[in-house]
């Protein structure tokens, strides 16, 4: 499994990316090859090639250490959402219990309580923040899962925000748990509701934070940062995930 996070400033300057790497199936028992950890680094060798490949990540971890993904990747999510950065978390793997463990549980909770436990802390500003959840199927078609009139949702450009998707269902939460809540809900009903097709079937769940820049006026600019936790379908092809792919470069940034 792998997480990447891309942090966007407010004024559009350069990206920063940082990946990391969840082994889920340890080195040593695997049918693709035999790998090796090196701090940041896998050495690969395949089955067919004596020679080793090495690929070097921001964090490389194991099952067992996953959540160690705390204090070097996520952690650092919080302070770039307060000072104004967009931040995409775009999560992918082969799906097996513990990478739905991971998706479903273990880094939306620990993303979001970092979120909120930042916002309660801050006694001199006040936080509006809202969720939305939209589910992608492999025929490129994106439902809104929190909507309850299931509107036709349309990606447009505003002028000062840059992409936005028309229509799309925004519900104000005022703990880690109740965006939690809506998070593993809407999870639960992907699952339900596209059995069959759920492992191939993407999301993205985005908070936005809105607060005044100048709290201490009654008329002040305000300041809207946005973290999106973007979960890729694994196991798929590429027809399958066309509709991802098509929809996930305007999306998993703004």
């Amino acid at each position: 499994m792998a997480t990447t996070t891309i942090n966007t400033p407010i004024c559009r300057a350069a990206e920063t990316v940082k990946v990391g790497v969840v082994l889920i199936t340890s080195p040593e028992h695997t049918d693709c090859g035999a790998f090796a950890v090196e701090g940041c680094k896998i050495n690969h060798k395949s089955a067919t090639n004596k020679e080793a490949k090495s690929f070097t990540f921001d964090q490389v971890v194991t099952a067992d250490t996953a959540e160690s993904l705390h204090s070097e990747l996520l952690q650092p999510l919080t302070e770039s959402i307060s000072s104004g950065y967009n931040v995409s978390l775009l999560m992918c793997g082969t799906p097996t219990d513990m990478v739905g463990t991971l998706m479903d549980k273990i880094i939306p909770r620990q993303v979001l309580s970092n979120l909120f436990s930042f916002t309660i802390s801050q006694e001199t500003t006040e936080y509006f923040i809202s969720v939305s959840f939209i589910q992608f199927y492999p025929d490129g078609a994106a439902v809104d899962l929190l909507s309850p009139n299931k509107e036709t949702l349309q990606l447009v450009t505003h002028p000062v925000i840059g992409s936005v998707v028309e229509g799309l269902c925004e519900v104000c939460v005022c703990s880690a748990a109740e965006a939690c809540d809506f998070y593993k809900t809407c999870r639960e009903t992907i699952k339900t509701n596209t059995e069959e097709i759920s492992s191939r079937c993407s999301s993205l769940f985005s908070v936005t934070a809105e607060w005044k820049l100048h709290p201490e006026q009654v008329e002040s600019d305000v300041c809207r940062s946005k973290l999106q936790l973007f979960s890729l379908a694994g196991g798929a092809s590429k027809t399958d995930l066309r509709g991802s792919v098509t929809l996930s470069p305007d999306l998993s940034v703004t």
